[in-house]
């Protein structure tokens, strides 16, 4: 069986706090893997998800992407993730947690920009709330 080029395994540890109390810790495992859309490669992730809580059968997709444009001067960024979650004695849902990014390079230190924070049952909210959110990234 011929190898995948940048095909590799990875194994991730995600927990938090939410103002309610803790959101509770996850082990994932799984395999990492570029890929190629022609105008820009996503890393992408598939992870066994068994978290704590849930009936143990989870599954969640990562994608991250990072595209320069205009010469460095303007960067597209950003993850979404998309799993499957059956929280203990619930049905099984899809969860949806994005955040695309966009940042202008005013200098090499200092960039302005925001992302939108997008989500559909991620934590005790209805729909599909946008939050949006404008940030200045200063490196030093």
């Amino acid at each position: 069986m011929p190898a995948l080029p940048g095909l590799s395994w990875t194994i991730q540890f995600n927990d938090g706090v939410a103002p309610w109390g803790p959101i509770g810790d996850v082990w994932l495992a799984g395999v990492s893997f570029p890929l190629n859309l022609g105008v820009i490669t996503v890393a992408t992730d598939l992870l066994y998800r068994p978290a704590r809580f849930s009936d143990g059968k989870d599954l969640q997709l990562t994608m991250v992407w990072f595209q320069p444009l205009l010469a460095g001067k303007l960067t597209l960024t950003g993850y979404i993730d998309l799993r499957s979650d059956r929280p203990a004695g619930s049905k099984r849902e899809i969860v949806v947690l994005a955040e695309p990014q966009l940042w202008y390079q005013v200098r090499p230190d200092l960039a302005l920009g925001g992302e939108l924070e997008i989500s559909h049952n991620f934590l005790p909210e209805t729909g599909w709330p946008v939050k949006p959110t404008v940030a200045v990234k200063w490196q030093f």
